[in-house]
Formats: C-alpha cells, sequence, structure tokens
C-alpha cells in the first residue's frame, strides 16, 4: 500500500510540472509512513498481550502436536512425512525433516507435553547413526528402508542439524553435545 501511495502521488505531482506538487507529495507519503508506522506498533503491542491471540496461539500449538506427535513417528526410525490426513505419505525420511521434528518435540518437551521426550530421542538416534556420514563425515539428504536414497550433503540440511542438536541440548539430550562437536 505505501509504494503504491508513493507512486500515485509522485505520478500526480510530475503530471501538474512543477516541484512545489512533488514537494507537497513527498510530505504527503512521509505522513502517511509515520501514521502507518503508529499503526503497525500499536497493533503489534495488542496483539502480543492480548490474552485471546495468546490463547489462539497456544491451541495452534496443540493441534500441531496432536497432528504430528502419534502419527510421525516412523517405527523404523526417523519420522515420515505426513499428508494432510496424518497418514505417512512416503518411506523416505528427509534429514531436514527429521531435524525439525527433533527441535519441535523438544518445545513440546519443554511445555510439557508428555511424550516429546521419548521422540526427540528416537529422532536423535536416527539423525546420529542413519544420516550421519562416518566415514566421510557430514549428514546425508535422505534415507529409506534400504539405505541411503541421497547421498548429498547440503548447507542447508547442515543447518538443520544444528538446530535439532541445539534444541535437544536444551532438554538434556545425552547426544547434544557430541553431534554439535561433529556439525561445527
Amino acid at each position: 500500500i505505501v509504494t503504491v501511495f508513493q507512486f500515485i502521488a509522485v505520478r500526480i505531482a510530475r503530471n501538474r510540472g512543477h516541484a512545489k506538487s512533488l514537494s507537497v507529495a513527498r510530505d504527503a507519503y512521509t505522513g502517511f509512513c509515520l501514521a502507518a508506522n503508529r499503526f503497525y506498533k500499536c497493533l503489534m503491542k495488542s496483539w502480543m498481550h492480548n490474552s485471546f491471540h495468546q490463547r489462539w496461539l497456544w491451541n495452534q500449538a496443540e493441534r500441531l502436536f496432536d497432528f504430528y506427535q502419534f502419527t510421525s513417528r516412523n517405527p523404523r526410525g526417523g519420522f515420515c512425512d505426513l499428508d494432510n490426513h496424518g497418514q505417512p505419505a512416503s518411506d523416505i525420511r528427509q534429514l531436514h525433516a527429521t531435524t525439525r521434528m527433533v527441535h519441535c518435540f523438544a518445545i513440546g518437551h519443554l511445555l510439557g507435553r508428555p511424550g516429546c521426550d521419548a521422540l526427540v530421542e528416537h529422532g536423535m538416534q536416527y539423525i546420529w547413526h542413519n544420516h550421519r556420514d562416518t566415514k566421510h563425515g557430514g549428514y546425508v539428504w535422505s534415507l529409506d528402508d534400504n539405505g541411503v536414497k541421497d547421498a548429498s550433503k547440503q548447507a542447508y540440511g547442515a543447518a538443520f542439524v544444528l538446530l535439532a542438536a541445539s534444541s535437544a541440548k536444551c532438554v538434556g539430550h545425552p547426544l547434544a553435545d557430541k553431534m554439535l562437536a561433529d556439525i561445527t
């Protein structure tokens, strides 16, 4: 909206052909920006402390945990990608998905959600024993029940290993320090 307003104001000033109109347009644009900034700050302040919004956020988090916690764990290791109905979508376990799940379940554990500690353990063991390349270093991108599907080692994946390891450290997982040392 701000960019559109600026464009229109400057276009009007130029069409009128004099510098005073351009100055008026710039002043109007500056006033609009200041008002928009005050509105944004007010809105953000009110949302951050609004109990309705906080309850809504909590309910959204609970819904997400309910959706993933009981169906995403692959009994053969790692976590399944789920479809919109909460059913496994594939047998492939990708590094970024497994590490994100470790991070999310570490948060669940910190929030006091029962069972999340076991899921952190499940994910950390899978990352350490399956995604980690003990021969050449790094972490492979994807696996299935037969082994490595994509042996590439991506910076994106390494960043998520750091996320999983640091989240696991926050909940006191015994592999966290070893994984942090290995990835850094």
